[in-house]
Parts: structure tokens; sequence; C-alpha cells
């Protein structure tokens, strides 16, 4: 006779299958089963987990470069094909935070957001920035179809100028606007860029990468490998309503984001840091992260400091 472990390990193994197919965006119903009953969470989590465990199975496909002189591009083969399910799409990415820059004219000021505060500029050009919080960009008195993002999260909303195109420098990278709304993140050891609208093109002068709407790009540890992957164009930027969506993201990438957006303090468990999320976080308007302890397959509680995160 079928049990309720069953029936829960027959809708997660649904769920697992279903979140690997390219262009998911049922995110908001999977959160409503997830929350619906705290075993569908324990039993999302232990598949989730089996099929993680299979990885090093599997070889990734051989790296083919961008250009000659530029980052290498790599895909890692899905392994949902095992329940019968297509190949992942990133939901996260990320472009290397590769060193300083030297800032000598004095047309450029600098915009800094605080934790926790999320601010909108507008430029004479008509374009729109919406900065995330603890975020650092610079922008230009006179050039008003130029940024440099230093640190933190920003969605960039831009009139196109096919004459005057808009560039965004982040550190020795260049983004170029082809009529684009996109996000950028960038930490010190990672910078991740999505495009809702239009098209951008990455380092004009060297990859000359092109991304479309729901394209993303990834490039870490010292700019050696650049990943491309989909995301849904509209999760692109919803950080601003206090949603976060992650396809295998590890929870260092998890609680920097959380503790950008609220301003808090929050301490991970360094056994965690690596410990991977897929799903959608819907932030309380309180901002009381115990509640998404079963979500994470965590638990979480307050400290007098902020938050912290540890095994269950």
């Amino acid at each position: 006779m079928t049990n309720e472990r069953d029936i829960a390990d027959d809708a997660a193994l649904g769920w697992v299958m279903r979140l690997r197919e390219p262009g998911f965006d049922a995110w908001e119903s999977f959160e409503a089963w997830l929350l619906a009953d705290p075993a569908n969470a324990v039993a999302y989590h232990r598949l989730a987990d089996a099929e993680r465990r299979l990885d090093p199975l599997f070889s990734p496909a051989p790296a083919a470069p961008l250009s000659p002189s530029a980052p290498r591009e790599r895909y890692r083969p899905s392994l949902a094909w095992l329940f019968g399910s297509g190949t992942a799409a990133a939901a996260a990415i990320a472009v290397f935070f590769a060193g300083s820059v030297m800032w000598t004219t004095p047309n450029l000021y600098e915009v800094q957001t605080r934790p926790g505060e999320q601010r909108e500029l507008r430029l004479a050009s008509g374009t729109s920035i919406q900065l995330n919080g603890a975020t650092v960009i610079r922008l230009d008195r006179h050039n008003p179809r130029f940024a440099a993002l230093e640190r933190g999260e920003a969605l960039f909303t831009v009139r196109h100028d096919a004459s005057h195109p808009f560039t965004v420098k982040m550190g020795d990278d260049r983004l170029v606007d082809l009529g684009t709304r996109f996000d950028i993140v960038r930490t010190p050891d990672r910078t991740a860029i999505a495009v809702a609208e239009g098209a951008v093109l990455y380092n004009p002068e060297g990859a000359r990468v092109h991304l479309q709407a729901g394209d993303a790009l990834e490039i870490a540890d010292g700019r050696a490998v650049a990943v491309r992957g989909r995301i849904t164009p509209d999760q692109v930027g919803a950080w601003r309503t206090g949603r976060f969506v992650y396809d295998g993201a590890p929870l260092s990438r998890v609680t920097a984001d959380l503790a950008r957006y609220t301003g808090a303090r929050i301490d991970l468990d360094p056994a965690l840091s690596n410990q991977t999320f897929r799903g959608v976080i819907s932030l309380p308007a309180s901002h009381d992260l115990v509640e998404l302890g079963p979500l994470l397959n965590t638990r979480i509680r307050r400290t007098a400091h902020g938050w912290r995160i540890s095994s269950r």
C-alpha cells in the first residue's frame, strides 16, 4: 500500500526532473509545494542530493575557447536524463572580478548603498540603474552612457542609442549594451551577468560574446573558464521584490545574497558553504529568516548580531 512517504517521494522526484528542464519557470508552484508540508522539503532534498552525488560518474565536456585570447567555455552535462528530463538551465551566472581600476579622471563620481539599502538612479541618457545593498558604482558626470560597477549588484534598464552604446566596466572587462535590461552581481571573486531583455556584448575587443534575453555567462577562477547558461528572463532582477531563484548555487552564495539585500549579518557554518540549493526564496516582509530553514535544509536561528545558519 502506498504510504505518505511514497507519495512525497513521487512528487519530489517529479520536481527534481522538472527543475532540470530548460526554461523551467514554475517557481511559485514549487515554493508552495515545499512549504505545504515539511515532509515535502525533506523528500526533495534527499532525492536532489542523491542526484548530485552521481555527478562524479560523468566527465564534463572538453572546454572550448571563446577566442584565441579569451577565457574558455565549458558545459557540464545534466544528470537529469537519468530520470528522463533535459539539461539544467543555469539560474545563477558569474564573471570573475579581475582586479582594481585606476580612476584618474575628475569626471567620475561614486554612488554607494549601505547593506540592506536599495536605491534607483536615473541618468540623463534615459537609463535607470537599480542598486541593491552594499553596492558601489562609479558614474561619469560628462558621459551618461558609462558606468563602472565596483562591487555589489545593479539592474540596468538602458535606453538604446546605436551611435553611442551604454558601457559598463567591470575591472578589466567591459559589457556593451545592444538595447537591453540586464543584471550584474560583482564580488571579490565573481561577477554575475543575466540578460532580461534585448542583448549585450561581453568584451567586444576580446571574446565578443553575444548574450541575448535569457542568456547567462559565468567566468571564475582567475578568468580561466567561461560558462554559458540560460535563465528565465523574468527572474532577472527578482531581488528587487525579495525573491531569489537558484539552480544549484552554493549556500555561501545564497547567504551573501540574503545579507546584501537584508543588511543583516548572516553567519554560515563553514561546513555548509558548498552545500547546494535549487529553488526559490521569497523573503517575508519582516526579513525573519527562521522559516527558511526547512527550505534550505538547514537550521536558522537569531543571534545577538544577526543570524546563524547551521546543520539541522
